[in-house]
């Protein structure tokens, strides 16, 4: 499974306007938030019914069905930079040593160099391409980590072990050039085995109570 961060910006705890979370009252999507005919089903497929059971027909449109798929269409992209925020991790090394032996990423390790050469060595984990970027607090490297993606020195962001919370307070940080001004959402992506396509999940960790138009943000962002 993948958990990507969207749109950074909007971690929120409110209860909009003092109702409960399943106290919700229909009203109509604004028309600057309307969603094009066809993007919720371009999105999951055109076939998608999350109350069906039973694998879809294939159709031969070029849709990616599965993660296999996936790495097939992107092995000939340029390899990306991969920046992790507190690396000491054994499955955090293990994920990072798979994607550089594909030929994926170029990794920097940010955190306790020790530590992850430690946790390395122990699970005989290979991160001897990878660059380490020595830190001790687990929040100066979230922020160092954060901080090289906005600088364009790295391409992506990925979360070590550290809680989320800090991880995202260096995302949302205004140092860090990661802001983009809209509301930032989870989108959980996965595959299930009784299934030929793609599932998306989106919101499941960050907006807690949100309103109408956060959610038709929350939508736009997952199908971008």
């Amino acid at each position: 499974a993948v958990t990507v961060l969207a749109g950074p910006r909007g971690f929120q705890r409110d209860y909009s306007r003092g109702r409960r979370p399943n106290q919700s009252r229909r009203r109509r999507v604004p028309s600057a938030f309307a969603l094009p005919r066809g993007a919720l089903t371009g999105c999951f497929g055109r076939d998608y019914n999350p109350l069906r059971r039973g694998k879809p027909s294939r159709k031969e449109d070029g849709t990616m069905r599965s993660f296999a798929e996936v790495e097939q269409a992107v092995k000939d992209y340029p390899v990306k930079d991969l920046s992790v925020a507190v690396a000491q991790d054994h499955t955090v090394l293990q994920a990072v040593s798979e994607a550089m032996k594909r030929g994926m990423v170029r990794a920097i390790l940010v955190g306790d160099e020790l530590e992850i050469k430690r946790v390395a060595e122990e699970h005989q984990i290979d991160i001897s391409d990878a660059t380490i970027i020595h830190e001790r607090s687990p929040v100066r490297a979230a922020n160092t980590a954060a901080g090289l993606v906005g600088k364009g020195e790295a391409d992506i962001l990925m979360k070590g072990h550290i809680h989320t919370d800090d991880f995202l307070r260096a995302v949302l940080n205004r140092d860090n050039g990661l802001r983009t001004g809209v509301i930032m959402s989870h989108v959980y992506l996965f595959e299930h085995p009784d299934r030929d396509q793609f599932l998306f999940m989106s919101d499941g960790a960050m907006n807690i109570a949100p309103d109408l138009e956060t959610k038709a943000a929350i939508i736009l962002n997952a199908v971008h």
